[in-house]
């Protein structure tokens, strides 16, 4: 196994590691949080060994001999390449957990808009749509689903419940798609 790939291996375990830890002990939000921190700093941590990299290059006063040499058998160039490609890596996993996380909040919303709508279905029920919905959203959103707004529409029929709102974006200044998600149910009646 070459250098790079036990350093990325390790880096994969850690997060690994740290996302399962932290979901058991501190809850989802939070633990995306935390992994946005370590991928955040081990991305600062690699700009700086690679600046660090091209600060030493620059000083150093060799021969392009010495220089192969002193890089204990490396080609030129393959140490700042492995330093770029790190943090672009990095980039993609966050990426990743980002697209994760807009999922999960349309899954809260879908839920939370089908207990809402069943609640209010119910034979004889005097419940409303939006508060059975609300008090899902509150009890399992996690702060993942995002200044949300619920409405309804009743008819002798059914009643549809659309939840709207955004997600929780952990790329400063990115704004996700907009999530809004319907969930339609049929009104039960009393047939003798």
């Amino acid at each position: 196994m070459k250098r790079n790939e036990a350093v990325l291996l390790g880096l994969g375990v850690l997060l690994l590691a740290e996302a399962i830890i932290g979901t058991l002990t501190m809850g989802i939000p939070r633990t995306l949080w935390l992994l946005a921190g370590t991928i955040g700093g081990l991305n600062l941590l690699a700009l700086c060994a690679f600046l660090l990299i091209v600060a030493a290059d620059a000083l150093r006063v060799r021969t392009r001999r010495a220089a192969a040499m002193s890089r204990s058998g490396l080609e030129r160039g393959q140490a700042s390449e492995a330093v770029l490609i790190v943090p672009l890596i990095l980039g993609v996993i966050f990426v990743i957990i980002q697209v994760g996380i807009w999922a999960h909040a349309r899954n809260v919303a879908v839920f939370s808009a089908r207990e809402g709508a069943t609640a209010a279905a119910a034979y004889q029920s005097g419940q409303s749509p939006e508060a059975a919905t609300q008090a899902a959203l509150a009890g399992n959103s996690d702060g993942v689903l995002r200044s949300y707004s619920v409405t309804s529409t009743r008819t002798d029929d059914s009643i549809t419940v659309t939840v709207r709102g955004q997600s929780l974006s952990l790329i400063p200044m990115v704004q996700l798609p907009a999530i809004e998600q319907s969930v339609t149910v049929p009104v039960e009646t009393y047939v003798p």
